[in-house]
């Protein structure tokens, strides 16, 4: 048997998933591990550890924690396509382990799931391959009919970066890192990878802001940032009132963006005032020696020189003709 332990951030929950080991070949090599379908949930802050199971119907490919939270993300193959992969999100709320949201995936390559450091921003990645998908996990809130609380499932971006080996957020959450990068010892056989090495920088939305091609990329990071100075409850607050925090954040991005305007269009009028300045002083001082030197005499000459001249020419034109007998009695 093969075990892996997970913890949560916070440390009140811990999962285990257990694998059987692949038997042994005929040329001694051993078969690749089997994937779960089950994976043991520890309730570590409760009277006598007491345990959740969460049954799959397929192949567990992958078990994340959300930060800071009783939520986590899980993907699975899926039971009757072999070309899709299952993306399931469950709640330990309410000391139960419960399904929230679900989505299919259209291809099996999905692999690795990335939760922000804040929590319900995620993407999931096919490493290796290029695939990702920006989405939001929001938190709980009480449903429209009153019943059970929903946890609205958005997806947000999808993009892609060729043969993809590494991702990773910054600590603030708000910005995400990919790269193809190279093996430092030199047994990368991979050539699709040497030729695309490089960087991506993208918002947590999904938009990209930088990407740069870098031959020979051994590694790439964000710089270490200090700790938040919010108190957990604080953060947890800033979550639960999120929709607040954004209209208000929105309404100082409007006016940090009209004020940008603002001076950009004050700027763009100074330097046409300015430039219209100068073509007056310029045009003064032209006025002023051309009438030291007589210029004036000779563009008056000029100028009637070759004026235009009207003139009416008359044209006539003869339409038609006609001859007719005129029958004159006597």
């Amino acid at each position: 048997m093969h075990a892996q332990m997970m913890w949560q951030s916070e440390g009140e929950f811990l999962a285990v998933q257990l694998s059987r080991r692949g038997k042994l070949l005929k040329d001694g090599s051993e078969k690749r591990l089997e994937l779960p379908k089950t994976v043991d949930i520890l309730r570590m802050n409760e009277k006598n550890v007491p345990i959740d199971t969460l049954d799959c119907e397929c192949f567990i490919k992958g078990f994340w924690w959300e930060p800071k939270s009783n939520r986590f993300a899980v993907l699975t193959e899926h039971k009757d396509s072999p070309t899709k992969t299952n993306l399931l999100f469950y709640s330990l709320a309410n000391n139960k382990c419960e399904q929230v949201a679900s989505f299919e995936l259209q291809i099996p390559h999905y692999n690795a799931f990335y939760w922000s450091p804040d929590g319900s921003h995620f993407v999931c990645a096919a490493l290796g391959q290029g695939d990702m998908l920006f989405g939001r996990l929001l938190p709980e809130a009480p449903s429209k009919d009153g019943k059970e609380p929903v946890h609205a499932l958005e997806f947000l971006q999808k993009s892609e970066q060729m043969s993809l080996t590494g991702v990773e957020w910054d600590n603030s959450g708000r910005y995400l890192l990919t790269t193809v990068t190279q093996d430092i010892e030199g047994n990368d056989s991979n050539f699709s990878a040497n030729q695309d090495s490089g960087i991506n920088l993208w918002t947590f939305q999904g938009r990209l802001l930088h990407s740069e091609r870098i031959e020979k990329l051994w590694g790439a990071s964000f710089r270490p940032t200090p700790p938040s100075l919010l108190s957990g409850e604080d953060q947890k607050s800033i979550r639960k009132n999120l929709k607040a925090h954004s209209r208000r954040l929105e309404l100082l991005d409007d006016e940090s963006r009209n004020r940008q305007k603002r001076e950009e269009r004050m700027k763009r009028e100074r330097t046409i005032n300015d430039f219209r300045a100068i073509c007056e002083t310029l045009s003064m001082n032209y006025q002023a020696y051309a009438s030291q030197i007589s210029w004036s005499h000779e563009e008056e000459l000029y100028n009637r020189t070759h004026a235009l001249v009207d003139s009416i020419e008359t044209v006539e034109e003869l339409i038609s003709c006609t001859e007719e007998e005129i029958a004159m009695d006597r």
